[in-house]
């Protein structure tokens, strides 16, 4: 990785949120993104050189009478008229298929059809995507890929090899590792071990709702209250990644 083109050379600064569930039938849209302009303030955009969405953005599929549908189209296309002006990067991985149900989508095509000059990147693929700004490949890895993790890791290894690689800079991924979940709970998890040895920074994972870290995992879990029981931390990872 190489951050001489970022804002601050020397240092690669990002923000990573996932599981904010607009749409929830239970927290009004517009309290959570009150909450999400609190946070990704014009200020903090400043000094950011990428936002990463580690899924589950939408809580539900939404249709265009829903009167949350134009509140959520208003906050997106902001917000990456606000990134544009501030230079600050947008990636975004799928997550959760019955909830987030590819209205990420809305990013791409707005940016297209309002002409907003973002660098933006949403996909629903599991994919290996390389960044000439940073010089750095991003493993990204949306939830449900595969019924079953070992094929996804399988995957992931097998798109490595076409790269010519043994590790990436960074993964973006929806879904839950081992640790994150008690073995009771039936769901299909992802090996820490293994994609901590994939990894050379950090592991950016939405899905479970509360916040952890473990190594190189960074799990924010949900950037707000929106069931009873869930008073627990809340937020995103702010996060500077230094040369040395």
């Amino acid at each position: 990785m190489k951050t001489n083109q970022t804002k601050k050379p020397g240092k690669f600064r990002y923000v990573s949120l996932g599981d904010v569930h607009l749409g929830h039938r239970g927290t009004p849209a517009t309290h959570i993104i009150k909450n999400l302009n609190r946070l990704l303030n014009d200020q903090l955009l400043k000094e950011l050189d990428m936002l990463i969405i580690t899924g589950d953005l939408f809580d539900r599929q939404l249709q265009n009478g829903d009167d949350v549908v134009h509140s959520i189209n208003r906050w997106m296309t902001d917000l990456m008229y606000r990134c544009a002006a501030f230079n600050v990067m947008i990636r975004c991985v799928e997550g959760t298929p019955s909830h987030d149900r590819e209205q990420s989508k809305f990013f791409m095509e707005q940016m297209v059809n309002a002409k907003i000059p973002v660098d933006l990147y949403y996909t629903n693929k599991l994919e290996i995507k390389y960044e000439p700004k940073l010089d750095a490949h991003f493993l990204y890895v949306p939830d449900k890929w595969r019924p079953c993790t070992s094929i996804t890791l399988s995957e992931v290894k097998g798109e490595l090899k076409i790269l010519g690689l043994t590790q990436v800079d960074f993964a973006i991924m929806h879904g839950a590792f081992t640790y994150q979940l008690p073995a009771i709970v039936e769901e299909p998890t992802h090996s820490e071990e293994e994609y901590d040895a994939l990894v050379k920074h950090q592991i950016l994972i939405g899905h479970v709702h509360i916040m952890s870290v473990r190594g190189k995992i960074h799990a924010a879990g949900s950037t707000d209250r929106i069931c009873h029981g869930d008073e627990i931390v809340k937020g995103m990872f702010d996060i500077t990644v230094k040369d040395n």
